[in-house]
């Protein structure tokens, strides 16, 4: 390729890269501003955040403020997050909610975020998670920061369901937020002052199931929503409240929503407001930008994946069609060898092992399949180390770009139990991404690309006829955005990849490596 061509690109990728610095480091200054914060470690080996009211304008490293005298501790929400997120997806409202004068203690549930207490297996059961909050809730009642006497859990999703029960069980408590999610009461206690909000893109079953638990507290056949049922002074009002236009995860950062939190915490703890709420957190944009230069500096890895790695055997005849038909056949073969449950159970990831196990089991398929009809080309042998190596690398760069600029979504540095995890899965998905890329991207540019984009699509079409054929947990749907969307940055870099060397090899080597991270991050880890 003529090396002016790539002038114009390089120097773009120079200045992309200037400009992610810069942007990482207004970045980390924003993280450290906001109301004052620290990272503590709670009795039982539990990592939490506490957030206490006032400023850290200037964003350097200081300790929280002195505690206020005891008639002005602040009232106080245990804030506990969903399953496969963690403390730092809650953070906007954390800190939402701190600016306007909470003591928020946000957690990572074992097996989650930075937890290293392994996922309990009985995690269906309501109380499964109380060990956690028990923690969290003694350590609040000791706090200098709060006032004991008015402490709200709150949860979203999975946490909802958590905080809720827990609330059935625990006396002293001065309410409860149910944040998309809240599935029973089985404890022996009618929680006090219950606040169910949920988005109008959740899916039914959390609607109906939180309009439900609304109805019982209330006394009623059916809680309209919006409607105030009961009162604040004796813990029995009880509210639904749906917000439009979000969805299960989008809530968590609505304006909307923690504009009507706020108003019913106020209720509950009797906090009068002589000025309107703040809602400002400089980090989302911050963060929106810096990833957007990353996402430009994906296509310079992409260049670089095609820079060094060796030059790969001619491409052979086809239009790639077929690749997607073999894509779609095994995929679907797949299933019913994963319908009494996953084989890689040994990788410890909750719901993970078994989405893993739906490539890695379909991907081997495939291979072998190419393989016995004389698809696969001998010719990759003597460079097949060298560019498994260099997908490896690359995915390397990757990594060192994205970890920073998550700090307002998940926290994606994995834990020694998760990093094993992590390199056996890259191990178990390659066979899936290699029979991907060899079988189904070919052509030019665009062919490949619009090519390749079918075989994600069949892949995500796949994922949800196993949710609905109930061979897939149903909590995968929720993820699915999620995986969109990281497939979307595979193509990024697989597009300046391709174009620039067609070593389809290393590609796929960085996709599995990738995939594998994504899933070994977020998952709740059983070990």
């Amino acid at each position: 390729m003529n090396p002016r061509v790539l002038r114009p690109g390089r120097l773009i990728l120079l200045l992309a890269g200037g400009a992610f610095l810069v942007a990482l480091a207004r970045l980390g200054t924003l993280d450290r501003a906001g109301p004052p914060h620290a990272d503590v470690m709670l009795d039982g080996g539990i990592p939490a955040t506490l957030y206490v009211p006032g400023s850290n304008a200037s964003g350097g490293f200081i300790a929280l403020p002195e505690p206020p005298p005891p008639d002005r501790r602040a009232p106080a929400v245990l804030l506990a997050h969903g399953f496969s997120s963690d403390r730092v997806m809650v953070s906007t409202l954390a800190r939402r909610l701190a600016a306007n004068g909470y003591a928020v203690l946000a957690i990572d549930f074992r097996g989650h975020g930075a937890n290293r207490n392994p996922f309990p297996p009985n995690w269906g059961r309501p109380d499964a998670l109380q060990p956690d909050l028990v923690s969290a809730l003694a350590f609040l009642r000791d706090s200098p920061y709060v006032d004991p006497a008015r402490i709200v859990v709150m949860g979203h999703s999975m946490g909802a369901g958590a905080v809720v029960d827990y609330a059935t069980r625990e006396a002293g408590l001065a309410g409860v937020v149910a944040i998309s999610g809240g599935w029973q009461l089985a404890g022996p206690r009618r929680p006090p002052n219950v606040l169910f909000i949920y988005a109008t893109g959740d899916p039914d079953r959390i609607r109906e199931s939180a309009s439900g638990l609304a109805a019982r507290l209330a006394g009623v056949d059916h809680a309209e929503v919006g409607r105030l049922y009961g009162a604040f002074a004796d813990g029995h009002a009880v509210r639904t409240i749906e917000v439009a236009r979000e969805d299960h995860v989008t809530i968590l950062w609505s304006e909307v929503a923690a504009r009507e939190i706020l108003a019913w915490l106020d209720a509950v703890c009797g906090v009068s407001r002589s000025a309107p709420v703040t809602l400002d957190d400089p980090r989302r944009p911050a963060a929106g930008l810096a990833v957007l230069l990353a996402i430009v500096l994906l296509a310079g890895i992409g260049y670089a994946i095609g820079r060094l790695a060796p030059l790969p055997p001619p491409q052979r005849d086809g239009r790639g069609f077929a690749g997607l038909a073999r894509l779609l056949v095994a995929l679907l073969a797949t299933l019913p060898l994963l319908a009494t449950g996953s084989p890689f159970t040994f990788l410890g990831l909750e719901v993970g092992d078994l989405t893993i196990a739906h490539l890695g089991i379909a991907g081997l398929g495939w291979l072998v399949g190419l393989a016995i009809a004389g698809r696969l080309d001998g010719a990759w042998r003597p460079v097949l180390g060298r560019s498994i190596a260099t997908g490896l690398v690359a995915f390397v760069a990757v990594y060192v770009v994205f970890v920073p600029v998550t700090v307002t979504f998940h926290r994606l540095t994995p834990t020694p139990e998760r990093l094993v995890s992590q390199i056996v899965a890259t191990a178990l998905l390659l066979p899936f991404l290699l029979a991907f890329e060899l079988d189904i991207r070919r052509g030019g540019a665009v062919r490949s690309s619009l090519l390749a984009l079918a075989g994600r699509a069949i892949t995500l079409g796949c994922t949800v006829f196993g949710v609905r054929a109930g061979v897939l947990p149903g909590v995968v749907m929720l993820m699915l955005p999620t995986f969109g969307i990281l497939f979307v940055l595979f193509e990024v870099v697989a597009i300046a990849a391709y174009r620039t060397s067609r070593n389809v090899v290393a590609i796929a080597a960085l996709e599995a490596a990738w995939l594998a991270w994504s899933a070994a991050a977020t998952m709740p880890i059983r070990w």
